[in-house]
C-alpha cells in the first residue's frame, strides 16, 4: 500500500506541475477532437468509428500546430508542450468518442 501512496504523489506532483495554459490545451484538443469524429460520423456516409476517430486527432494536431504557429508571428515562443497537450487531448478526444 506504501508504494501505491508514493505512486500517487510521484503522479500528483507530476500533475501539479503543469501550468494552467496546459490544461486548456488539453480541453480543446479533446473537445475539437470528439467534434470533428463525431461530425465525420453524422456527415459521411459509411464511416467507421475508427476512422472518424482518427480524422479527429488529426484534426486536433492540425489546429494545435496552426495555434501555436500564429503564437509565433505573433511575437510568442512556439511551445512545442502546448502543442503536445493538444494533441494529447486530441486522444483522449478521440478515445472518448470510441466508446
Amino acid at each position: 500500500m506504501k508504494k501505491v501512496f508514493s505512486v500517487y504523489d510521484r503522479v500528483a506532483e507530476w500533475l501539479c506541475s503543469f501550468d494552467s495554459d496546459k490544461y486548456v490545451h488539453l480541453l480543446f484538443g479533446l473537445v475539437i477532437s470528439f467534434a470533428v469524429s463525431w461530425a465525420f460520423m453524422l456527415t459521411t456516409m459509411g464511416a467507421t468509428k475508427p476512422v472518424c476517430a482518427v480524422c479527429g486527432v488529426i484534426a486536433s494536431v492540425f489546429v494545435g500546430f496552426i495555434k501555436e504557429v500564429v503564437d509565433f508571428f505573433r511575437d510568442k515562443p512556439f511551445d512545442a508542450k502546448d502543442w503536445l497537450f493538444t494533441v494529447i487531448g486530441g486522444v483522449i478526444g478521440a478515445l472518448m468518442f470510441l466508446i
